[in-house]
């Protein structure tokens, strides 16, 4: 069975992983590219041999599936649409720029019973994947972890991106990749602190086994502070997530594979939904929250914000 995609979004990240991965993926037909921005559109669907389309509805009447490739504020509104109208979706994160929004996209996919991935990227790394496995398997008792990132500089494709240039973007941006590793590996949490510099987002979480976690995040680091580790310790010893060299490509297309599978069974579920996708957000929302009153720690009941 092949099943029919549509692109929603003409950026770097649109054009070179979602479209051209669809375009050759077996198993995926990929109708065409819709963009707010008509041209840019135009040239992806010229480059491809797709259509592109006028109007999103107008894709939504010639796809089975929609894959989101927007900012946030955008992909929420887009993805509300694609879901009533019985559309099977593969978005990024994260899902929405806040809770509220969030929660309205697992909710309208929830309640028209289609099935949803969300792209959190190293979850589609099978290296990556067999270590979170297997690290889900046994007790922790401290995560640490810091992804500083040089994304926003000038040679950077993400350079221009206008929601990344807000203040403490990286909390959104890198938090929901980060968070996507450590909640199947020290489960549930239970609260969230956190704290915001120039350059740097800072949280901890409390799991519900009694794991702490300690995370720093930046977009913007000085280019001897670039790191990416993960480092899981406990009474039987750590472990350190590997880093494997990988395309986002390859990953994009295991992730397209697993919703191909997911929309042709009927499977509403998937380690990557949009129900893990509202999890995190939850938890992040906990975490701005916090740092927004001087990091008093926010209670969390399976994920949702208490009051703090």
């Amino acid at each position: 069975m092949t099943v029919r995609f549509g692109v929603v979004g003409a950026s770097h990240w649109a054009r070179t992983v979602h479209a051209r991965t669809l375009s050759d993926l077996p198993g995926a037909h990929l109708v065409g590219v819709w963009s707010r921005t008509a041209a840019h559109a135009t040239e992806i669907a010229q480059e491809l041999n797709v259509t592109a389309f006028e109007t999103f509805e107008e894709m939504l009447d010639a796809v089975d599936v929609v894959s989101i490739a927007v900012s946030p504020q955008a992909q929420a509104s887009l993805a509300l649409k694609a879901a009533a109208a019985g559309k099977s979706l593969l978005l990024e994160k994260p899902m929405a720029p806040d809770v509220v929004g969030a929660n309205a996209v697992a909710q309208a996919i929830r309640d028209a019973g289609v099935s949803s991935i969300v792209f959190f990227m190293r979850r589609f790394v099978q290296e990556i994947e067999d270590v979170i496995s297997a690290a889900a398997a046994r007790k922790w008792t401290n995560a640490r972890v810091a992804i500083h990132s040089n994304a926003m500089s000038s040679e950077s494709p993400y350079a221009s991106s206008i929601w990344r240039q807000q203040p403490h973007s990286e909390l959104w941006d890198i938090g929901p990749h980060v968070l996507s590793v450590l909640l199947p590996v020290l489960g549930p949490a239970t609260s969230v602190s956190a704290e915001f510099d120039d350059r740097h987002s800072l949280l901890t979480t409390t799991h519900a086994g009694g794991a702490t976690s300690h995370i720093s995040l930046s977009l913007r680091a000085t280019a001897d502070e670039i790191i990416r580790e993960y480092r899981f310790s406990g009474d039987d010893g750590e472990i350190v997530l590997p880093e494997p060299s990988f395309s986002p490509h390859d990953a994009f297309a295991r992730a397209a594979l697993d919703l191909i599978e997911m929309h042709s069974t009927g499977t509403l579920t998937h380690n990557c939904d949009a129900a893990f996708g509202l999890e995190v957000s939850r938890l992040l929302a906990g975490g701005e929250r916090s740092a927004l009153n001087g990091g008093i720690a926010v209670k969390l009941d399976h994920g949702k914000a208490l009051s703090p």
